[in-house]
C-alpha cells in the first residue's frame, strides 16, 4: 500500500537545561518550532509527538539510506533555525534515530529500533543520527508470528462464513 516506510524519532538535545536556563515557556516554544520544522518535511506520511521533547516522522517510499540523509538534513535545518529570535544565546541541536520498517517485523519492534538509534546518537554526543539494524533472529520469529496470526484470521473468517451459511 505505502511501499517502504521509514521511521524517524527526533529528540531535542539538552531540553531540561534549556528549560532551566531560559524557562519552560521558551522550552515549549522550542518544541513547537521543532514540530513545525518536522511538519514541513516533504514525503512524510505522519508526524507527531511521543513525549515532552520527542517527536516522530513516518515517511513513505523511503529506504534506510534515504532516511539517513533525510535525518542529517533535518538536523541541519533544526540547528540552523533562527533560535536567537526566541531567546538570547539559544542554540538548539537534536538527535535522531531512524529505521526502515521491514514487513518481517512488528511495528513496535521497528519503533524500538528507532528509539535505540536515538539513544545511540545521544550517547555519541548528540546532534547526529543513528540506526539499529534489524536482527535476523527477531525477523524469523516475527515472520512465524505473522504467519500464525494470518492463519488464525483465515480460520476465523472461514468459521464466520460457515456459521452464516448454516
Amino acid at each position: 500500500m505505502f511501499g517502504r516506510l521509514s521511521i524517524l524519532v527526533i529528540d531535542v538535545d539538552g531540553m531540561s537545561g534549556i528549560n532551566k536556563s531560559h524557562g519552560v515557556e521558551v522550552g515549549d516554544n522550542v518544541i513547537r518550532n521543532v514540530a513545525d520544522i518536522c511538519c514541513k518535511e516533504p514525503e512524510k506520511l505522519l508526524s507527531g509527538t511521543m513525549g515532552d521533547d520527542t517527536l516522530f516522522i513516518i515517511y513513505t517510499k523511503m529506504s534506510e539510506k534515504k532516511a539517513k540523509t533525510t535525518s542529517e538534513s533535518l538536523i541541519q535545518k533544526i540547528s540552523n533555525h533562527g533560535w536567537e529570535l526566541i531567546a538570547n544565546g539559544l542554540f538548539i541541536t537534536c538527535s535522531i534515530g531512524f529505521v526502515e520498517f521491514s514487513d518481517l517485523e512488528l511495528a513496535d519492534d521497528a519503533l524500538m529500533r528507532a528509539i535505540e538509534g536515538l539513544i545511540n546518537a545521544r550517547k555519541k554526543g548528540g546532534n547526529q543520527a543513528d540506526t539499529v539494524l534489524l536482527k535476523q533472529e527477531l525477523t524469523k520469529f516475527n515472520l512465524i508470528i505473522k504467519r500464525e496470526f494470518a492463519e488464525e484470521n483465515e480460520i476465523e473468517r472461514s468459521n464466520r462464513w460457515l456459521s452464516m451459511v448454516s
